[in-house]
């Protein structure tokens, strides 16, 4: 991402969810270490956008999704475990994201993946 016009940095965490009193996600994000920003500055990002046309296929909360070291994921389960489904994200409309890759309509997903690790057992439900 392009930050304020003069400094860029790579997204390492989004926040949970849009916070509704002022309209804003949380992210954190990686700087190289010459940066001239400090940690817990509130800063405009832009972000660099394939013009190719994407088709998505659906949108999930944004607390669905967990950054991981090859990339932001999804977690479905098999047997009782979770696995780490790897996707490609889209935009950001609201407290959701449109996922073009790796998950369609027929894909159940677990919607909060805070502290979850692929592999993981759980207790499945559903609402």
């Amino acid at each position: 991402v392009m930050i304020d016009g003069n400094a860029t940095g790579t997204i390492s965490e989004i926040g949970g969810a849009v916070d509704p009193t002022i309209g804003k996600v949380a992210l954190k994000i990686t700087l190289p270490n010459n940066s001239p920003l400090q940690n817990g500055t509130t800063v405009l990002i832009e972000f660099a956008l394939d013009n190719k046309t994407t088709n998505f296929k659906i949108s999930v909360p944004l607390s669905a999704v967990k950054l991981t070291g090859i990339g932001p994921v999804l977690f479905t389960t098999a047997s009782s475990t979770l696995v780490a489904l790897p996707v490609v994200l889209g935009k950001v409309e609201g407290e959701n994201v449109l996922i073009s890759e790796g998950a369609d309509l027929d894909t159940i997903i677990v919607t909060d993946a805070r502290g979850l690790n692929d592999g993981q057992i759980v207790r499945v439900t559903t609402k």
